[in-house]
């Protein structure tokens, strides 16, 4: 959710930089509260594990930072996601401990943004009844979150679960060569 709000500030027609970064700011300390809370020992504030919730903070941070690369274009910011998350699974592969489980969770702050993009790239310049058709379309492929883990989960059980990582990062790779070229292929 935290990559979700970044994204909706960053895509918002909000032309007041003090208020945009205000709503970044509101972010991050929802990121440090949430990621904090998580991790807690237990229900109690006291428990609450705020060296996590800072890790989660900065990582948060640097998600946003990143998303400013795409300048608010959405073919371009997707690239850019999709190429981080591709990065951050196959260094969750290639890591254990602490830096795989960071990367992990970095994949879905990457992941936040990418399904509007994909839709609104998808829908471009469409008409009224090739978008219902499109976003049909669009919304069935939805299904690879259906083969994509039994995929990932062979993998694991016949080498291990870091190596199943891999066929997240092509996917991610896939979802970069669709923000750069695929979306401008129209057949006719």
């Amino acid at each position: 959710m935290v990559g979700r709000f970044f994204g909706a500030i960053m895509f918002s027609e909000i032309k007041n930089k003090a208020k945009k970064y205000a709503l970044v700011v509101s972010v991050l300390i929802l990121a440090l509260v949430s990621g904090a809370f998580v991790t807690a020992d237990g229900y109690t504030f006291e428990t609450w594990n705020f060296s996590a919730g800072q890790i989660f903070m900065i990582v948060a941070l640097v998600n946003f930072l990143i998303m400013q690369i795409g300048r608010g274009k959405a073919a371009r910011t997707l690239a850019v996601f999709a190429l981080m998350a591709a990065a951050l699974a196959l260094i969750t592969t290639f890591t254990t401990g602490e830096v795989a489980l960071w990367t992990v969770i970095s994949i879905g702050l990457f992941n936040s943004i990418m399904f509007p993009n994909i839709f609104s790239l998808g829908v471009k310049d469409l008409d009224g009844e090739e978008m219902a058709s499109a976003s049909g379309i669009i919304n069935s492929f939805v299904v690879g979150g259906a083969v994509i883990p039994p995929l990932m989960g062979a993998i694991a059980d016949a080498t291990s679960y870091t190596w199943a990582f891999v066929v997240p990062a092509v996917c991610y790779l896939y979802i970069f060569f669709y923000a750069v070229k695929g979306h401008a292929i129209r057949t006719e």
